[in-house]
């Protein structure tokens, strides 16, 4: 057998012609496709060609990077978050 109901403050709900006996094992799944994780921006994923590379820029000593254009932008979604 098989019947489709709504959860309602947390409690399954069946139609009322739904009769199962008291101590009856049941199987719930949901219906709704499971949600995909977030990927994560390709920026994101950044990898370095070695561990001393990856040190020197973390490090801060070479600058913040990028063109005066591409910080003004950064700055300007900064304001908006």
């Amino acid at each position: 057998m098989s019947y489709t109901g709504t959860v309602e403050n947390g409690v399954v709900k069946l139609p009322p012609e739904v009769n199962l006996p008291e101590g009856a094992k049941v199987r719930v799944e949901t219906l709704e496709p499971k949600a995909e994780p977030a990927q994560v921006p390709y920026f994101a994923r950044r990898r370095y060609v070695n561990r001393r590379v990856k040190e020197l820029i973390e490090s801060g000593r070479l600058g913040r990077g990028g063109t005066d254009s591409t910080i003004a932008i950064a700055e300007d979604r900064g304001d908006r978050v």
